[in-house]
């Protein structure tokens, strides 16, 4: 038996009472008891659980043990998915960023026609980006 969950390895619900745990416990010990041809590691793990849940005191710190236990999984699952969702966000804003830089050409200039009264300037080479444009361009 490879759990350590104690309801498990009796095979009871975590709401069982003192006699279903008792019954689930001696049934299982006379299948996997030593002298029975059993397992005696599983027959330790069975007396394990057994003393744990028979003892109101240990199974109610063992059962708020469980329910923070698993107050903590869920905290961390939620953070996980917080986490996915942020970066999921950042990745599309980067995208969009990358599309709209695109969009404008490089180094967010517009091309335009010359017109009377525009302040252009003649087309150029940009060199980091490697392009030149022709026509005629204005900062944004």
């Amino acid at each position: 038996m490879t759990t350590r969950d104690p309801y498990v390895l009796l095979g009871v619900a975590s709401n069982a009472t003192a006699v279903e745990i008792k019954a689930a416990w001696r049934a299982k010990m006379r299948e996997m008891h030593p002298d029975l041809g059993g397992d005696h590691d599983e027959s330790i793990a069975l007396q394990a659980a057994y003393e744990l849940l028979a003892d109101p005191e240990r199974r109610a710190e063992f059962d708020a043990g469980v329910a923070e236990r698993e107050a903590q999984e869920r905290r961390y699952q939620e953070r996980l998915r917080s986490d996915r969702e942020r970066r999921q966000r950042a990745e599309q804003q980067k995208q969009a960023r990358a599309d709209d830089r695109a969009e404008r050409g490089a180094g967010g200039m517009d091309l335009v026609g010359a017109r009377a009264g525009d302040r252009t300037a003649p087309a150029v080479t940009v060199p980091s980006r490697g392009a030149v444009f022709e026509g005629w361009f204005r900062p944004k």
